[in-house]
């Protein structure tokens, strides 16, 4: 048994493999403040266990002596499922330690209303099935939210939409002897960027869906995970004078950007405009989509276009704003907006314009990310992760 020393030293040496891999024990004591010593016994004490492996010397190497032996993650070593949840679908998938999919499962829903579907006991019975079909044993399962999670209670999803408050997360808890982790779904998000997509640890990752939400990830942890307002972007007013947002202000960026307001003026200008392609491309309003609304904006729906063009420099501007307030390396933009290269592209390009304050060379990377349906039950396997080996608790 660790003693909780022992596990924060491992912890850490766990931290600077996930993230900078591979890389040599020397290198970790240089990054962590770990003696050489102790890192050689826990590292050894890792790759015993299977977690860990040499895989070779440094081969660009200039300095004489004792050369860098590179140490890597064993795939095989551990087995997680992520799961999401959300009005529109649930999703889950199986990996291994690096994230690698083993198995996955995309559910679509009916989220007018019906309720029902989202039971504790339905999700508990898809979770149970998808657990059935798994070959492997599993070590974790992480749950990505429609919401926040606070641990001192934790039996609810903390959030105003009224749709979830009946879901139990006690129960769900109860019905697996597998430890069980919740977190945001877009911090779970900004966990599967570090963990599984090694990089500098200072970055946003910003989600547009039914609403927009940000994670920051800052020193190898998501920024202020107790004030759950922090990263509410869906809410930062744009525009005093907009419409008015379901929060009681006006002008909030969801109501320019936000899936559900997207298509909830798309219905607008069905109803209200006669010479639009949205009329050509579906038969009644409520089958309108994202995917169709995008359709009319490549076919040079005037008042589409409008509609897309204002939707996505409210975007570039409130992250060009973020510029100003955040020490990130990387800002990650993700959504099924973004599923549309074009969409990509022009949202690539206001960004590009927005962004005029810094020296080319010190430049944010900005990436506006190919949309990933199983983006938030990747991060799910995340999650387990960085509360099983990592010791950072969502």
């Amino acid at each position: 048994m660790l003693s909780k020393k022992q596990q924060a030293i491992r912890a850490a040496i766990l931290d600077v493999i996930y993230t900078q891999r591979p890389i040599s024990r020397i290198d970790i004591a240089k990054k962590t403040g770990i003696t050489p010593a102790t890192i050689s016994a826990v590292t050894g004490e890792l790759i015993n266990e299977g977690l860990l492996s040499e895989i070779g010397e440094l081969e660009t190497q200039n300095k004489a002596g004792r050369k860098k032996v590179l140490l890597e993650l064993c795939e095989a070593s551990s087995y997680y499922l992520g799961a999401e949840i959300s009005e529109a679908f649930l999703a889950f998938v199986l990996t291994d330690n690096l994230g690698n999919i083993i198995q996955q499962k995309y559910l679509p829903l009916d989220c007018n209303g019906h309720s029902d579907n989202f039971l504790t006991e339905h999700f508990i019975a898809e979770l149970r099935d998808f657990i059935t079909q798994a070959k492997f044993p599993l070590t974790a399962i992480g749950i990505a939210l429609p919401g926040n999670f606070d641990p001192a209670s934790d039996s609810r999803i903390l959030t105003n939409n009224c749709f979830w408050q009946d879901f139990d997360l006690k129960a769900i808890k109860n019905a697996f002897d597998t430890p069980v982790f919740f977190a945001n779904n877009v911090n779970c998000m900004a966990l599967k960027t570090r963990i599984f997509q090694p990089l500098a640890d200072n970055f946003i990752f910003l989600n547009v869906g039914r609403g927009i939400r940000c994670a920051y990830m800052y020193q190898g942890d998501i920024f202020s995970k107790n004030n759950f307002l922090i990263g509410e972007l869906g809410h930062l007013v744009v525009s005093p004078e907009g419409e008015l947002c379901e929060c009681g202000k006006r002008g909030c960026l969801q109501t320019y950007a936000s899936e559900t307001w997207i298509i909830k003026k798309a219905k607008l200008l069905y109803q209200k405009t006669t010479n639009t392609y949205l009329h050509q491309l579906v038969t009644n309003e409520n089958e309108l989509t994202l995917e169709t609304v995008i359709s009319a904006y490549l076919l040079g729906d005037t008042s589409v276009v409008l509609l897309l063009n204002t939707a996505l420099n409210a975007l570039a501007i409130t992250i060009a704003n973020l510029n100003l307030l955040v020490d990130a390396k990387h800002i990650f933009i993700h959504g099924k907006l973004f599923e549309n290269p074009q969409m990509r592209a022009l949202l690539q390009n206001y960004l590009r314009n927005d962004h005029q304050l810094l020296p080319e060379s010190h430049e944010r990377n900005f990436v506006v990310e190919s949309y990933d349906r199983l983006a938030g039950a990747l991060g799910g396997c995340a999650l387990c992760i960085s509360n099983m080996l990592l010791n950072k608790n969502d």
